[in-house]
């Protein structure tokens, strides 16, 4: 688990959107008494006139996702490192079914979340919060896998890692597909887009991004800024919001 955030009802009460933008990372999300409605990159969230827990789950995200609140719910959103969540299955085929079904793999999710929801204390929120995933942790050898991974995070080119692996450019890409739900090359771009936004708060010049991170010129790096973020560079880092795992851009 990379790390989580709680949102309280009692936050404010005025309407909020922001912008999400693609990650590597698995999301699972749990907000109480809502009801949840989805269209095209966008996700909008209002009151539910009963009582409920709504869960969902992301990990294939592509384009940003404008996500809006008619006001501050009781929320938690927590994400995993590519491949953290599998330490928390017991397959791997049930990630497919968060994010395809309305089966959850994870034993007494809604009811242990509901419990962490429903707590007044941040403190007792945190602990039962890690212990109920701490309860759910397995050992998992992962090593090829994270071997590939962390190769094409530093940007060997896909033969020479299958080289290395000792196996077929187009195993390699099936195998990855089914661990991360991405191709390896969409991997990358997501990853060097990451690391690129993360460098800006040390060096503001764009110029020097798009150098140090091997775009061919200026246009090239304007292209793949805008598929990934439907935003100039410019543009982004005026209103983005900036940590080390999450990228957003709040509205009003």
């Amino acid at each position: 688990m990379e790390g989580y955030y709680f949102i309280s009802r009692k936050d404010h009460n005025s309407p909020m959107h922001f912008i999400s933008f693609p990650g590597n990372y698995f999301i699972a999300t749990i907000c109480q008494n809502v009801d949840v409605t989805f269209g095209k990159d966008q996700i909008s969230i209002h009151a539910s006139s009963t009582e409920n827990i709504v869960a969902d789950f992301y990990h294939k995200k592509v384009n940003p996702v404008k996500i809006t609140y008619a006001r501050a719910f009781n929320e938690i959103t927590i994400y995993f490192k590519p491949l953290g969540v599998l330490h928390f299955l017991e397959d791997l085929e049930d990630i497919e079914l968060l994010c395809t079904t309305k089966i959850i793999p994870f034993p007494q999710y809604l009811d242990q979340m509901s419990k962490v929801l429903h707590m007044e204390a941040h403190s007792d929120k945190i602990q039962a919060l890690e212990t109920y995933w701490l309860s759910l942790l397995k050992s998992k050898n992962l090593g090829m896998v994270e071997s590939i991974l962390k190769d094409i995070e530093l940007g060997l080119k896909i033969t020479d890692i299958a080289d290395r692996q000792g196996i077929s450019r187009q195993y390699l890409h099936k195998l990855f597909f089914k661990y991360t739900g991405r191709s390896p090359s969409q991997y990358r771009k997501i990853d060097r887009f990451k690391k690129m936004v993360l460098q800006y708060k040390k060096n503001q010049n764009l110029s020097h991004l798009a150098y140090d991170h091997l775009y061919y010129d200026q246009a090239h790096f304007n292209k793949h800024f805008k598929a990934l973020t439907h935003a100039q560079p410019g543009q982004f880092f005026r209103n983005a919001t900036i940590m080390d795992s999450l990228l957003w851009m709040y509205g009003h």
